[in-house]
């Protein structure tokens, strides 16, 4: 289920959940886009990925990380990276890696930028979530 970004506003120093409001394909209905989460619909290995670019607002984040939470519960962590000054951008992108799912377990997405505040780039290209069963 790969999801487009939004315009999401992220507060500077805070773990700021993210939810993707636009999906490009959602087969078997697993992404709700109300509340961000992807829902297994039945047990088995999934991967998760997510990709976010932010445009932080007055000068350089000093950090960005992406998370995944499991049914509430941060369980995949990466650090990202700064762009050029010029751009105050930012970017990072966190994968589950194979993992086991029962049904209705669900996975949703998070950021946390330092230094500033920042919004979510919108291009389906910067930014995504997306899900997939693989056996």
């Amino acid at each position: 289920a790969p999801l487009a970004g939004g315009s999401t506003s992220i507060t500077k120093d805070a773990d700021t959940d993210l939810i993707f409001g636009t999906d490009i394909h959602d087969y078997g209905a697993v992404h709700d886009t109300s509340n961000g989460r992807f829902t297994a619909p039945s047990a088995g290995i999934y991967e998760v990925n997510l990709t976010v670019q932010v445009t932080c607002t007055g000068g350089e984040a000093s950090m960005i990380a992406g998370y995944l939470y499991k049914n509430g519960s941060k369980f995949a962590v990466a650090l990202g990276g700064l762009h050029s000054a010029g751009a105050f951008s930012a970017s990072v992108t966190v994968s589950s890696g194979p993992m086991e799912l029962a049904a209705g377990d669900y996975i949703t997405p998070g950021i946390h930028v330092g230094n500033r505040n920042a919004t979510l780039a919108a291009d389906p290209d910067d930014s995504y979530f997306s899900g997939r069963k693989i056996s």
